[in-house]
């Protein structure tokens, strides 16, 4: 028990390590990413020799779960590609925490669904919570801006129609909350709140996204910067791709003398993964706020 909170330790540090990458230059770099992987993968096999050959499977089965959804995630535009990294180099630390609670190694490829649901679902909760407290500050910072951007959106036609579909959502989620809560129903009230919220973040995170867009020096572009705005090079085009700069097209960009160019940067999210990891040592929290729900 104690190698597994060894491991844990281990990744718990090279999140923290993450977390301040990502907030100080919004970039994990691939070393720490690719280091955490082998070590994680490391400790499996020997862990595997000493104890069980079976974790080496479970952790091998969490790694492909986690790269699947990372994979997902990135191609929907939810993760970048640093935070995509991270959750591949944690698949094979998910077996750990099962084992970090006692399970015996033998019984650790039964406890794969417990320590992936486990975590999952901690992350899941703490990535919506933090997302909807990052987007509650960014909008209040870029208020007015916000304000300016949807009023230029109103101005189109089939705008307006999505605009007024959100509207009169959100005013039905209003309407069922107040219903709900009346009725002591604390259940239904949760999800007729996220059915009043859920449009107005849409609209918010729209806005926040247009304003999320910084000038930044051509001798300073890592790859994977993603271009706010179409730059024409000779008789070839950069256009804003989510997938980010190339290392060829920054050459190009140096070749040409482009000076800035402007990046859109999204909010960090490695500090998410650590949190993740140290509350699944202890709770589930969706769990929690089941049995309170039920409590009340």
């Amino acid at each position: 028990m104690i190698d597994a909170y060894i491991v844990i330790a281990i990744a718990i540090a090279w999140c923290i390590v993450a977390t301040i990458f990502d907030f100080c230059i919004r970039e994990i770099p691939d070393w720490l990413n690719f280091s955490l992987l082998a070590i994680t993968l490391f400790a499996s096999t020997v862990y595997s020799i000493i104890h069980s050959t079976l974790l080496i499977v479970a952790s091998l089965a969490t790694l492909a779960i986690c790269v699947m959804i990372a994979y997902l995630a990135y191609y929907a535009r939810i993760f970048g590609g640093g935070d995509a990294k991270l959750m591949i180099a944690l698949g094979p630390l998910l077996p750990f925490i099962a084992i970090s609670k006692q399970a015996q190694p033998k019984q650790v490829l039964n406890s794969i669904a417990y320590s992936t649901e486990l975590f999952f679902s901690n992350l899941l909760l703490i990535a919506a919570i933090y997302g909807l407290t990052a987007m509650l500050v960014l909008t209040i910072k870029y208020k007015k801006k916000i304000v300016g951007l949807i009023k230029q959106d109103l101005k189109k036609k089939q705008n307006r129609i999505v605009f007024i579909v959100y509207l009169l959502t959100a005013m039905f989620g209003l309407i069922l909350s107040i219903y709900y809560l009346a009725s002591i129903n604390y259940f239904e009230f949760i999800l007729s709140l996220i059915i009043f919220v859920l449009p107005i973040l849409l609209v918010c995170v729209k806005a926040v996204d247009k304003c999320m867009v910084k000038s930044v020096s051509v001798d300073k572009l890592t790859e994977g910067d993603v271009l706010a705005e179409r730059i024409k090079l000779g008789k070839k085009v950069l256009k804003p791709d989510w997938q980010g700069l190339s290392n060829s097209e920054i050459k190009l960009l140096k070749k040409h003398k482009i000076k800035k160019v402007k990046i859109k940067y999204g909010i960090p999210f490695a500090v998410v993964f650590l949190l993740a990891l140290i509350v699944s040592l202890k709770m589930n929290i969706m769990l929690k706020i089941a049995e309170l729900i039920s409590f009340v």
